[in-house]
């Protein structure tokens, strides 16, 4: 932080010698009186007066000494500093937020679980929704950021990332608030014939596909591909085309000349939590208190299957869970009954039990599970490890 030498001065002033000084500092009385010569030389001043009876400060040599000494102190105050705000560096988790990935959904965990983690904190880091950057984004978590929480069962995305799924998000569709749809409560499909959907082009989201799917069955209604990623620019273009936009229900607000609106189809998409690849300790112990917490709530947005009676689909899996196992094959490239232990067998008859299963891959922590309850429609959610 300072001149080595100064270090020396302030010795040999305290100690009133240089033999003195030279033992305080391990070094000889040839080194220590070099030194001071030298820093003589530097501040062009004579900083000791020397005589037969020793040393002593001049008036040059009392200026410096007081001023080196409150130097010292700053250096002192200014490392200690530094040192406290590396600590709490480590013990800060970053997360992203965005307009169209807010973090609210990761704060309302971090309070239910904060206090099991005494001195941590949270800093966060606004980014923006750019469709062409956001890939970006994502391959900055462990650096810029700790986690992001958004909808999220893109590939690209899952190639970049891991992922805790939390609940799901329902598909709907937005329009223009002077649109003729925008006046209905809710849509059916055949509310769109005779419109243009703008809607994610196919390849990167199953769930999107499964939605095109259903949509090109209908060829009373068009198709306009969307980017993979949606950012403004994509709400700015369904305001200015009018056509209808597929969008999330948690998007309902993202754009005030919009109104998002829900529709009579069964399609949902999986939001959660973004993490690294590669989590630290510090990650891996935060998600493990999240999936605690979710084993009291399997649904932490207190949903059920929005309605549905509980029908197996073609794999023989519950059909609110398809979501899940899609997301599970499309991040291992591998068929879903590979990863998962145990499944909702077909016959959905048997209700009040409980069936589990865990993806096996290093670091995915999305176990799934079913609860079917006798009598009504059934909750579904995801909880760390195989329970009994």
């Amino acid at each position: 932080m300072y001149n080595s030498q100064l270090t020396t001065f302030v010795q040999v002033a305290d100690s009133g010698s240089f033999n003195k000084a030279a033992e305080a500092l391990y070094i000889s009385s040839t080194a220590v009186i070099k030194q001071i010569n030298a820093l003589e030389k530097h501040l062009d001043l004579t900083l000791f007066s020397r005589t037969n009876h020793g040393i002593a400060l001049t008036e040059s040599g009392r200026i410096i000494y007081k001023h080196a000494r409150k130097l010292f102190a700053y250096s002192e105050k200014a490392i200690a500093e530094a040192r406290l705000a590396a600590a709490e560096a480590a013990t800060t988790f970053c997360v992203g937020t965005s307009i169209l990935n807010p973090c609210k959904p990761f704060m309302d965990l971090w309070y239910r679980v904060s206090e099991q983690l005494p001195g941590f904190k949270l800093h966060i880091v606004p980014f923006e929704d750019d469709h062409e950057g956001i890939l970006r984004e994502i391959a900055a978590l462990g650096e810029k950021f700790d986690f992001l929480i958004g909808a999220c069962d893109s590939r690209q995305w899952l190639d970049r990332c891991n992922f805790l799924p939390l609940g799901v998000y329902r598909h709907c569709v937005a329009v223009p608030r002077e649109h003729p749809l925008a006046r209905k409560t809710k849509l059916t499909i055949q509310d769109l014939y005779g419109q243009t959907l703008m809607m994610v082009k196919r390849g990167d989201s199953p769930t999107v596909d499964r939605v095109r799917d259903y949509v090109e069955k209908h060829p009373a209604i068009a198709i306009e591909d969307t980017p993979q990623f949606y950012d403004m620019e994509v709400f700015n273009r369904c305001v200015q085309t009018r056509n209808p936009l597929m969008s999330l229900e948690c998007w309902g607000e993202v754009h005030p000349a919009l109104v998002t609106l829900p529709v009579d189809w069964p399609f949902t998409i999986p939001y959660g939590i973004l993490y690294p690849l590669h989590p630290d300790p510090d990650t891996l112990r935060f998600l493990s208190l999240v999936r605690q917490e979710m084993a009291g709530a399997p649904d932490l947005r207190g949903g059920t299957c929005h309605d549905r009676a509980p029908t197996p689909n073609h794999a023989g899996h519950c059909a609110c869970e398809q979501a899940d196992l899609d997301l599970c094959h499309s991040r291992h490239s591998q068929p879903s009954g590979q990863f998962h232990a145990q499944y909702c067998g077909s016959d959905l008859s048997r209700l009040g039990h409980w069936r589990f299963g865990h993806c096996r891959h290093q670091h995915c922590l999305s176990a799934v599970y079913l609860n079917h309850r006798p009598g009504g429609p059934h909750r579904h959610g995801r909880r760390g490890g195989i329970q009994p």
